[in-house]
């Protein structure tokens, strides 16, 4: 079995931002979907892993973004599952490519597998055998500490909505990136677009939360850096790093 698997998609009316350009959590639904249509195209969909009282969930991106796609850009995402680590986490790659091969993004997922009901954390190899795996990291990276943010710049609070919710029904975990995206300011949002997300994922939201997210500015105007810190009653859901260019 080839463990790479693509899926072609077309940037659509509806995942492009008011300039016209693929927005970022455009791209991680994408991959999600791709990485959920790999496991299909295999025999093991999630609602069948649902059905067995598992589920995947995500605990940490990294994500570059050298190049936005256009609507109506046609592009491929490639994907592959890495080996098992040590701490029982799934690493998978994906990559965006544009029409003409050139690479447009580039990002590495850790997935977890887990017990619905325990939340405990169990070994993909052990209960999902025989998934293809390649061997290969498109970029290697430090990993930085995101933690809780002292002194905000900026609080926002947001309340969950039904249709944030995801068949684990908590909030998808595309909705903690758009929320930190909407916390900066105008000014930022007006003349900047993201070119580097990291994102750790602590606790599920569920509605109807409310959360707050807490941005701080750390870096200077020519390439402005955002640490977030999004939380429900005083709980760490998750902690977010942005890196904007101009546009």
């Amino acid at each position: 079995m080839n463990p790479v698997f693509e899926k072609q998609y077309e940037v659509g009316f509806n995942e492009a931002d008011y300039d016209g350009m693929l927005r970022p959590v455009s791209i991680l639904d994408w991959f999600q979907n791709t990485a959920s249509s790999q496991s299909y195209a295999l025999g093991i969909p999630v609602t069948d892993l649902i059905a067995r009282g598992l589920t995947w969930v995500v605990s940490r991106y990294r994500i570059s973004i050298f190049k936005r796609s256009r609507w109506r850009d046609p592009v491929k995402v490639r994907t592959w599952r890495r080996p098992q680590l040590q701490d029982l986490s799934a690493p998978r790659e994906f990559e965006i490519i544009a029409a003409d091969g050139s690479v447009l993004v580039q990002a590495t997922g850790y997935f977890n597998l887990i017990e619905i009901k325990t939340k405990k954390i169990i070994s993909p190899i052990e209960s999902i055998p025989n998934y293809p795996v390649l061997d290969k990291i498109l970029y290697d990276y430090e990993a930085q500490l995101i933690g809780n943010v002292a002194e905000p710049d900026i609080v926002k609070i947001f309340d969950v909505r039904r249709s944030d919710l995801d068949m684990n029904k908590h909030v998808n975990n595309v909705n903690y990136v758009s929320w930190a995206i909407e916390s900066v300011s105008d000014y930022v949002w007006e003349n900047f677009w993201v070119s580097e997300i990291e994102v750790y994922f602590k606790k599920s939201a569920v509605y109807p939360d409310s959360v707050n997210v807490k941005t701080k500015k750390v870096s200077n105007d020519s390439k402005p850096e955002f640490l977030h810190c999004i939380k429900r009653e005083g709980v760490d859901l998750a902690f977010v790093k942005t890196v904007w260019t101009k546009r």
